[in-house]
């Protein structure tokens, strides 16, 4: 019986701390993601290894671990210990595309397209 405990304990434990990932058509898909660079993220996972998400059908992700984010080729690494994916609705404005990242300094935003990079 304490194996079994131990056993739903451990994987409990590991969907907190699990990266998510929300999609358009209302899947949520969870794993550590591992990249993300120009249209696509990876998403690493026990169920299926590694999938490849086309980032025009993310709504949301975040990320649990610590990332490395790049604005675009020639900017220097912005290092967070987690980050967020988010779009954004104003009342009257268009739908912004943000991501945040959380780093020693505070919060990071910046928009989010495809000259982002981001690593584990």
């Amino acid at each position: 019986m304490k194996k079994i405990g131990w056993s739903v304990g451990l994987l409990l434990l590991s969907s907190v701390f699990a990266d998510e990932v929300a999609l358009k058509n209302g899947d949520r898909l969870s794993g550590q993601i591992t990249y993300l660079e120009g249209p696509y993220l990876f998403l690493k996972t026990d169920y299926a290894g590694t999938v490849k998400i086309d980032q025009s059908q993310v709504v949301s992700f975040t990320i649990t671990h610590a990332v490395n984010v790049k604005r675009d080729l020639f900017s220097s690494e912005i290092v967070g210990h987690g980050a967020e994916f988010k779009i954004v609705k104003k009342e009257g404005k268009r739908a912004q595309r943000l991501l945040l990242v959380d780093t020693d300094d505070g919060v990071v935003q910046m928009p989010m397209n495809e000259q982002i990079s981001l690593a584990k």
